[in-house]
């Protein structure tokens, strides 16, 4: 038998240590990425003994049952079939006839079964676990909660460690935000009357209330701006424009452009984010790319000192 030299064991060492560490730093990416959760203070809202899902998919997962069951996009999911658990979030979940979809399903290290079975559905409250000394909430509506828009503040904290996001949810990253998915304007005004003090603040109001007139409309943005200039720790507001794809946005960004001043920052989403095919034609507002590119933007301006 061939004697393996000693300079070529001590190679395949080198190299064993070196895929050692690179899949040590990767489950710890991971973990830093998905498990932003205080496990030890979990607690369990239900669980649901489910027969085969009719849909399980890297973004999507359906469930068959006859019942009304209170499901939240708060929630952490746990799914678990033949023996193993996986858990996921979703950014909306919908009732229909007879099941239950969860949609935009993000499954934590991108770990999902690859096939069908009958199996146990547990949803969990678990509180968000965050490092960061400055404090950050995003407030609004669907541009600030819908599909895309959960990566927002992902990126922010990337962009910038120090942040810390408040507020009542947590997005499918497990972040801090207040409002929500088709929130009114009239809403967004009710939530900020209750909202924690922060140093910084990034709303974005009137991608809805179409049938709203523009000066009840102009009301409830003065309220929401007042409401949150009043807290001393309050540095900026960051205050988005809408994609200037409809008139009725064009006449609301006239009237948010009235406010850049002092404390409240406009901030010209369209030309950051809408580059290229950065954005959804639809419903005009970005992609992945284009939140990365507000989220660098935003980050920039966020400072300590």
């Amino acid at each position: 038998m061939k004697k393996i030299k000693p300079h070529t064991t001590g190679i395949l060492w080198l190299l064993l240590i070196g895929y050692s560490v690179f899949f040590s730093l990767r489950l710890i990416r991971q973990k830093g990425e998905w498990f932003r959760y205080d496990w030890k203070h979990k607690q369990r809202v239900l669980q649901l003994r489910v027969d085969t899902p009719s849909v399980i998919y890297y973004n999507a997962f359906i469930i068959p049952h006859k019942y009304e069951i209170p499901f939240s996009d708060d929630d952490v999911f746990q799914w678990q079939q033949n023996g193993k658990s996986y858990y996921f979030r979703a950014d909306y979940i919908r009732k229909a006839q007879n099941e239950t979809r969860f949609w935009f399903v993000r499954w934590f290290n991108n770990f999902y079964p690859k096939s069908r079975a009958k199996g146990t559905l547990t949803a969990w409250k678990i509180p968000p676990r965050q490092d960061g000394k400055i404090s950050v909430v995003t407030l609004g509506d669907t541009y600030l909660k819908y599909k895309w828009a959960n990566y927002f503040r992902k990126f922010i904290k990337q962009f910038n460690p120090d942040v810390r996001f408040l507020g009542r949810h947590t997005d499918i990253f497990g972040y801090p935000y207040e409002g929500g998915l088709l929130y009114s304007i009239k809403q967004v005004d009710s939530v900020s009357r209750d909202l924690p003090a922060a140093k910084y603040y990034i709303v974005s109001v009137g991608m809805h209330d179409d049938h709203m007139p523009l000066n009840q409309w102009e009301t409830h943005l003065q309220n929401i701006l007042r409401q949150l200039s009043v807290h001393p720790e309050t540095r900026r507001i960051f205050l988005f424009e809408l994609p200037a794809k409809r008139p009725l946005y064009v006449a609301r960004n006239n009237i948010i452009r009235k406010y850049g001043k002092g404390k409240i920052r406009i901030v010209p989403t369209d030309s950051i984010a809408r580059t290229g095919r950065n954005w959804d034609p639809g419903s005009g507002i970005p992609d992945k790319t284009g939140y990365e590119l507000l989220a660098r933007y935003i980050a920039r301006q966020i400072s300590d000192k």
